[in-house]
Protein backbone atom coordinates (compact mmCIF):
# COMPACT_ATOMS: atom_id res chain seq x y z
CA UNK A 1 0.00 0.00 0.00
CA UNK A 2 1.63 3.19 -0.67
CA UNK A 3 1.88 5.46 2.02
CA UNK A 4 1.30 9.27 2.37
CA UNK A 5 2.90 12.18 1.57
CA UNK A 6 4.65 15.11 3.62
CA UNK A 7 5.63 18.10 2.13
CA UNK A 8 7.97 20.40 3.36
CA UNK A 9 9.14 23.64 2.28
CA UNK A 10 11.09 26.57 2.83
CA UNK A 11 10.44 29.67 3.92
CA UNK A 12 12.56 32.91 3.41
CA UNK A 13 16.33 32.25 2.81
CA UNK A 14 19.52 31.72 4.13
CA UNK A 15 22.40 33.79 4.18
CA UNK A 16 25.54 33.49 1.56
CA UNK A 17 27.41 31.08 4.14
CA UNK A 18 26.11 28.11 6.25
CA UNK A 19 28.06 26.20 8.74
CA UNK A 20 28.74 22.41 8.43
CA UNK A 21 29.80 21.33 5.86
CA UNK A 22 31.48 22.07 2.84
CA UNK A 23 28.66 23.41 0.27
CA UNK A 24 28.71 24.76 -3.30
CA UNK A 25 30.01 28.45 -3.91
CA UNK A 26 26.73 30.57 -2.93
CA UNK A 27 27.23 33.06 -5.59
CA UNK A 28 26.47 30.58 -8.91
CA UNK A 29 22.82 30.21 -9.64
CA UNK A 30 20.35 27.38 -8.94
CA UNK A 31 20.03 25.28 -11.50
CA UNK A 32 15.55 24.82 -12.01
CA UNK A 33 14.70 21.64 -10.94
CA UNK A 34 11.19 19.52 -12.31
CA UNK A 35 9.90 17.14 -9.59
CA UNK A 36 8.92 13.90 -10.10
CA UNK A 37 5.20 13.45 -10.29
CA UNK A 38 5.14 12.33 -6.39
CA UNK A 39 1.44 13.02 -5.79
CA UNK A 40 -1.48 10.85 -7.03
CA UNK A 41 -5.15 10.53 -6.43
CA UNK A 42 -5.80 8.68 -2.80
CA UNK A 43 -2.17 10.29 -1.31
CA UNK A 44 -2.10 11.50 1.81
CA UNK A 45 0.07 14.32 2.41
CA UNK A 46 2.15 16.43 5.07
CA UNK A 47 2.80 19.92 5.80
CA UNK A 48 5.07 20.94 8.28
CA UNK A 49 6.70 24.43 8.54
CA UNK A 50 6.33 28.31 9.87
CA UNK A 51 3.71 31.20 9.49
CA UNK A 52 4.47 30.76 5.77
CA UNK A 53 3.27 27.02 5.89
CA UNK A 54 0.29 27.99 8.29
CA UNK A 55 -1.32 30.60 5.49
CA UNK A 56 -0.27 27.68 3.08
CA UNK A 57 -2.53 24.73 4.31
CA UNK A 58 -6.22 25.71 3.27
CA UNK A 59 -5.12 26.34 -0.24
CA UNK A 60 -3.36 23.54 -0.29
CA UNK A 61 -5.82 21.41 1.30
CA UNK A 62 -8.06 22.59 -1.42
CA UNK A 63 -5.78 21.61 -4.37
CA UNK A 64 -4.77 18.12 -3.30
CA UNK A 65 -8.73 18.08 -2.64
CA UNK A 66 -9.62 18.62 -5.98
CA UNK A 67 -7.04 15.72 -7.31
CA UNK A 68 -8.66 13.00 -4.36
CA UNK A 69 -5.67 13.42 -2.02
CA UNK A 70 -5.69 14.52 1.17
CA UNK A 71 -3.51 16.79 3.70
CA UNK A 72 -2.25 16.73 7.09
CA UNK A 73 -0.93 20.31 8.31
CA UNK A 74 1.32 20.23 11.30
CA UNK A 75 2.30 24.25 10.88
CA UNK A 76 3.26 26.90 13.53
CA UNK A 77 4.64 30.60 13.34
CA UNK A 78 7.59 32.10 14.25
CA UNK A 79 9.12 28.32 14.10
CA UNK A 80 13.04 27.35 12.86
CA UNK A 81 14.37 24.20 11.02
CA UNK A 82 15.75 22.99 14.43
CA UNK A 83 12.54 22.96 16.34
CA UNK A 84 10.57 20.72 13.47
CA UNK A 85 13.78 18.53 13.36
CA UNK A 86 12.86 17.52 17.13
CA UNK A 87 8.67 16.98 16.25
CA UNK A 88 6.97 14.03 15.49
CA UNK A 89 6.23 14.33 11.76
CA UNK A 90 2.63 13.12 10.19
CA UNK A 91 2.49 9.70 10.07
CA UNK A 92 1.07 7.06 7.03
CA UNK A 93 2.50 9.61 4.19
CA UNK A 94 4.27 9.30 1.37
CA UNK A 95 6.28 12.71 1.17
CA UNK A 96 6.74 15.75 3.84
CA UNK A 97 6.37 19.53 2.65
CA UNK A 98 8.58 21.94 4.38
CA UNK A 99 7.89 25.64 4.55
CA UNK A 100 10.97 27.28 6.58
CA UNK A 101 13.66 29.83 6.69
CA UNK A 102 12.03 32.94 7.28
CA UNK A 103 12.66 32.67 10.65
CA UNK A 104 16.04 30.67 10.65
CA UNK A 105 17.61 33.65 8.17
CA UNK A 106 15.80 36.73 7.90
CA UNK A 107 17.36 38.67 11.00
CA UNK A 108 20.82 37.04 10.86
CA UNK A 109 19.48 34.72 13.52
CA UNK A 110 21.86 32.16 14.91
CA UNK A 111 20.46 29.24 13.13
CA UNK A 112 21.54 30.78 10.10
CA UNK A 113 24.44 29.30 10.24
CA UNK A 114 23.09 25.51 10.70
CA UNK A 115 20.20 26.03 8.39
CA UNK A 116 21.82 23.72 6.10
CA UNK A 117 22.74 20.76 7.97
CA UNK A 118 19.33 21.27 10.20
CA UNK A 119 17.58 20.70 6.45
CA UNK A 120 19.24 17.56 6.21
CA UNK A 121 18.38 16.38 9.33
CA UNK A 122 15.13 17.07 8.99
CA UNK A 123 15.28 15.58 5.46
CA UNK A 124 16.75 12.28 7.30
CA UNK A 125 13.82 12.44 10.19
CA UNK A 126 11.50 12.41 6.84
CA UNK A 127 13.10 10.02 5.42
CA UNK A 128 13.32 7.65 8.22
CA UNK A 129 9.14 7.32 8.46
CA UNK A 130 8.85 6.17 5.17
CA UNK A 131 8.29 9.55 3.32
CA UNK A 132 9.61 11.46 0.52
CA UNK A 133 10.81 15.42 1.73
CA UNK A 134 10.04 17.56 -0.40
CA UNK A 135 11.93 21.45 0.02
CA UNK A 136 9.88 24.24 -1.47
CA UNK A 137 11.65 27.65 -2.14
CA UNK A 138 9.20 30.17 -1.05
CA UNK A 139 7.85 32.90 -3.96
CA UNK A 140 10.60 35.61 -4.97
CA UNK A 141 10.53 38.56 -3.25
CA UNK A 142 11.78 41.61 -5.23
CA UNK A 143 13.87 42.87 -2.07
CA UNK A 144 15.08 39.97 -1.02
CA UNK A 145 19.00 40.28 -2.02
CA UNK A 146 19.96 37.22 -4.33
CA UNK A 147 23.05 36.07 -2.73
CA UNK A 148 20.25 34.58 -0.03
CA UNK A 149 18.34 33.60 -1.96
CA UNK A 150 20.69 31.15 -3.94
CA UNK A 151 22.33 29.69 -0.59
CA UNK A 152 18.71 28.71 0.37
CA UNK A 153 18.14 26.80 -2.46
CA UNK A 154 21.46 25.27 -2.75
CA UNK A 155 20.65 23.98 0.51
CA UNK A 156 17.37 22.99 -0.16
CA UNK A 157 18.76 21.15 -2.89
CA UNK A 158 21.41 19.67 -1.04
CA UNK A 159 19.07 18.34 1.86
CA UNK A 160 18.20 15.41 -0.25
CA UNK A 161 14.84 14.12 -1.17
CA UNK A 162 13.03 16.51 -3.85
CA UNK A 163 13.21 20.79 -4.47
CA UNK A 164 10.12 22.59 -5.30
CA UNK A 165 11.53 26.00 -7.20
CA UNK A 166 10.10 29.31 -6.72
CA UNK A 167 7.38 29.91 -8.85
CA UNK A 168 8.14 31.53 -11.90
CA UNK A 169 5.79 34.70 -11.02
CA UNK A 170 5.17 37.08 -8.30
CA UNK A 171 2.65 37.07 -6.05
CA UNK A 172 0.56 39.22 -3.95
CA UNK A 173 1.80 39.76 -0.32
CA UNK A 174 -0.03 41.63 2.62
CA UNK A 175 3.22 42.85 4.62
CA UNK A 176 5.77 42.20 2.26
CA UNK A 177 6.78 38.80 3.14
CA UNK A 178 3.21 36.48 3.72
CA UNK A 179 1.37 36.30 0.71
CA UNK A 180 -2.34 37.40 0.47
CA UNK A 181 -5.67 34.67 0.14
CA UNK A 182 -5.03 35.18 -3.27
CA UNK A 183 -1.18 34.60 -3.38
CA UNK A 184 -1.38 31.66 -0.99
CA UNK A 185 -4.17 30.00 -3.57
CA UNK A 186 -2.03 30.87 -6.82
CA UNK A 187 1.04 29.31 -4.92
CA UNK A 188 -0.24 26.16 -3.94
CA UNK A 189 -1.75 25.48 -7.22
CA UNK A 190 1.57 25.82 -8.44
CA UNK A 191 3.09 23.62 -5.81
CA UNK A 192 0.61 20.52 -6.78
CA UNK A 193 1.17 21.28 -10.07
CA UNK A 194 4.62 21.00 -10.07
CA UNK A 195 4.32 17.92 -8.05
CA UNK A 196 0.90 16.09 -9.46
CA UNK A 197 0.91 17.37 -12.87
CA UNK A 198 -1.67 19.98 -14.09
CA UNK A 199 -5.13 19.93 -12.79
CA UNK A 200 -7.50 17.52 -14.86
CA UNK A 201 -10.36 18.58 -16.81
CA UNK A 202 -13.57 18.62 -14.88
CA UNK A 203 -15.97 16.35 -15.92
CA UNK A 204 -19.19 18.08 -17.38
CA UNK A 205 -22.23 16.31 -15.93
CA UNK A 206 -24.54 14.49 -18.96
CA UNK A 207 -28.05 13.85 -18.84
CA UNK A 208 -29.72 10.57 -18.28
CA UNK A 209 -30.73 8.85 -21.30
CA UNK A 210 -34.10 9.06 -22.89
CA UNK A 211 -34.34 12.91 -22.45
CA UNK A 212 -33.35 15.94 -24.81
CA UNK A 213 -32.62 19.48 -24.53
CA UNK A 214 -35.44 22.01 -25.39
CA UNK A 215 -34.38 24.52 -27.83
CA UNK A 216 -34.88 28.62 -26.89
CA UNK A 217 -38.00 28.95 -29.08
CA UNK A 218 -39.34 25.85 -27.25
CA UNK A 219 -39.50 27.65 -23.57
CA UNK A 220 -42.46 29.68 -22.85
CA UNK A 221 -42.57 31.91 -19.74
CA UNK A 222 -43.51 29.05 -17.34
CA UNK A 223 -40.18 26.74 -18.28
CA UNK A 224 -38.19 29.92 -18.18
CA UNK A 225 -39.45 30.70 -14.58
CA UNK A 226 -38.95 27.08 -13.65
CA UNK A 227 -35.41 27.08 -14.77
CA UNK A 228 -34.38 30.43 -12.82
CA UNK A 229 -36.08 28.60 -9.60
CA UNK A 230 -33.70 25.56 -9.81
CA UNK A 231 -30.86 27.74 -10.58
CA UNK A 232 -31.42 29.84 -7.24
CA UNK A 233 -32.08 26.51 -5.51
CA UNK A 234 -29.48 24.26 -3.62
CA UNK A 235 -30.13 21.27 -6.02
CA UNK A 236 -26.57 19.68 -6.72
CA UNK A 237 -24.62 19.71 -10.35
CA UNK A 238 -25.86 16.97 -12.31
CA UNK A 239 -29.21 16.50 -11.43
CA UNK A 240 -32.16 16.19 -13.32
CA UNK A 241 -35.52 17.79 -11.33
CA UNK A 242 -38.64 16.84 -12.92
CA UNK A 243 -41.62 18.82 -13.07
CA UNK A 244 -44.91 18.72 -14.40
CA UNK A 245 -46.15 22.23 -15.97
CA UNK A 246 -49.46 23.34 -16.78
CA UNK A 247 -49.82 22.14 -19.91
CA UNK A 248 -50.14 18.54 -18.22
CA UNK A 249 -46.04 17.44 -19.92
CA UNK A 250 -43.41 16.21 -17.72
CA UNK A 251 -40.21 18.18 -17.77
CA UNK A 252 -36.77 18.31 -15.95
CA UNK A 253 -34.52 20.82 -15.06
CA UNK A 254 -30.96 19.91 -15.53
CA UNK A 255 -28.22 21.87 -13.86
CA UNK A 256 -24.97 21.82 -15.60
CA UNK A 257 -22.03 24.27 -16.65
CA UNK A 258 -21.96 26.19 -19.99
CA UNK A 259 -19.02 27.84 -21.20
CA UNK A 260 -17.78 30.88 -18.75
CA UNK A 261 -20.81 30.47 -16.33
CA UNK A 262 -20.23 28.27 -13.16
CA UNK A 263 -23.82 26.91 -13.10
CA UNK A 264 -26.30 27.06 -15.54
CA UNK A 265 -30.35 25.33 -16.13
CA UNK A 266 -31.77 23.40 -18.97
CA UNK A 267 -34.68 22.51 -19.51
CA UNK A 268 -35.21 19.14 -21.18
CA UNK A 269 -38.38 16.53 -21.58
CA UNK A 270 -38.63 12.74 -22.44
CA UNK A 271 -37.73 12.19 -26.22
Amino acid sequence: MRGWLVVAGLGLVGYALFGGKKRKRVTEPAPPLTPPRLLQPGDHVGLVGDSLAVGLGAPLRDELDARGMTLDVRAQGATVAPFWADQPMPPDTVATLVVLGTNDCLNESRFCMEFADNLVRLGDKIGQGGAEPVFVAMPPMPWEPAPRMDAARIAMQDAGGTYVPPPPFDVPRSDGIHPTGEGYRLWAEYIVEELAGPKPAPQLPTAPPGWRPLRNQELTDELRAKAREVLNSAAPMGSMNPFVASDGQAYGAFVTVHPGTVRAVEIWRPA
